[in-house]
């Protein structure tokens, strides 16, 4: 079996873990097939494999794994990544950004909302509800200090 049929073997492994909430397990899946598609070369690919296992991780409580890979796939998003993938990525960085630090950087969550808005321009998504509650969010961190 060649290296893409291993990572679309894995990936499907992957699915069904997750789609049985068995999130731990499909995190771990995703990040195997991640690993052979850089190794491969396929860099576009192992960034969609690398939010399958943000999302996975995410969802299996892992703050640690999930916080070390979000930064991970932030460091060099390539090119050529599916643009859902980069937004969904992204998101998880507004969320961690708000939550996981102690003192929230409101010019950071900001920026990060403002591209997130942008990319759902971009996806002919300029309506979605994402945006205003992400603004609310902002308004609600502010009204904190």
């Amino acid at each position: 079996m060649n290296v893409s049929a291993q990572i679309t073997e894995l990936e499907k492994e992957a699915y069904a873990a997750y789609t049985r909430d068995q999130h731990r397990h499909a995190a771990l899946l995703y990040e195997r097939a991640r690993a052979l598609a850089i190794d491969s070369g396929e860099h576009a690919r192992a960034f969609s494999l690398g939010d399958w296992a943000v999302t996975s991780l995410a969802k299996s409580g892992d703050s640690q794994r999930h916080a070390t890979l979000l930064l991970d796939l932030l460091h060099k998003i390539p090119e050529g990544a599916d643009p859902e993938s980069v937004y969904t990525v992204k998101d998880s960085y507004f969320f961690y950004l708000i939550e996981a630090e102690k003192t929230p950087r409101i010019e950071k969550i900001a920026a990060c909302a403002e591209e997130l808005a942008s990319i759902c321009r971009s996806l002919g998504r300029p309506d979605s509800l994402d945006i205003p509650y992400r603004r609310a969010r902002i308004l609600a961190l502010q009204g904190m200090r």
